[in-house]
């Protein structure tokens, strides 16, 4: 099934793929609506059996709407002077466009993937936006260049990441200096009046710092 929803995938990636793309995330929201336990009566015993909420009839209302595009019918086809086989034939919008057929064959697809109860691996990842089949169960992103930019990109929003290392260095540097000059007028040493210049320089350049990093952190 992996090979198969690897086609899928590569299919749904190329421009072009919108009503599948929409049929896809329709049966995604159609299998994590709720269900709900509903009292049926039968031959005079109670049984408890799983109905569909509001929601997911609605949702499946839609999927169905959406396959009315693949509807098909069987024709007959020649394949020699003695050999004839049946085909299906859609009878959607542009049935003799090869963009529509392309489509009709990423349904085939999708439709054995859905039979198969593997729709769940196939995934749109939250970085680049391109479908992946998943090859584990807890797979989020299509590979290990969208984890290392996410992972880049949650750093960046902790303050974890190089920037802000290069910020803390100078932010220490210049707190260092500004301590051992409060310091030294604490103790009564008068400062010179090149040391008040640069102790007023040193928290201009603080609070610059400080700007300019929340500045690009944000941008």
């Amino acid at each position: 099934m992996l090979i198969i929803g690897n086609r899928l995938v590569a299919l749904l990636n190329e421009s072009g793929q919108r009503h599948l793309v929409r049929l896809l995330e329709t049966l995604k929201l159609r299998n994590a609506a709720p269900t709900k336990f509903a009292r049926v009566v039968r031959s005079g015993r109670t049984w408890l059996e799983v109905v569909p909420t509001a929601e997911r009839a609605r949702l499946e209302k839609e999927v169905n709407r959406q396959l009315a595009r693949y509807a098909h019918r069987p024709q007959l086809a020649h394949l020699s002077d003695d050999e004839s086989v049946f085909v299906d034939v859609p009878l959607g919008p542009g049935a003799n466009d090869s963009a529509f057929r392309r489509e009709v064959q990423s349904f085939g697809l999708l439709r054995q993937i859905a039979d198969s109860g593997e729709l769940g691996r196939v995934r749109r990842c939250p970085i680049c936006g391109k479908w992946f089949m998943a090859r584990r169960p807890d797979a989020v992103y299509c590979g290990t260049r969208c984890a290392r930019k996410k992972a880049r990109q949650v750093l960046k929003d902790t303050g974890k990441d190089a920037a802000y290392k290069r910020f803390r260095r100078k932010r220490n540097r210049i707190q260092d200096r500004i301590g051992q000059l409060a310091e030294k007028r604490n103790d009564g040493v008068r400062l010179t009046k090149e040391e008040n210049a640069e102790l007023t320089a040193a928290k201009v350049a603080l609070a610059k710092l400080h700007q300019e990093y929340e500045k690009r952190r944000k941008g």
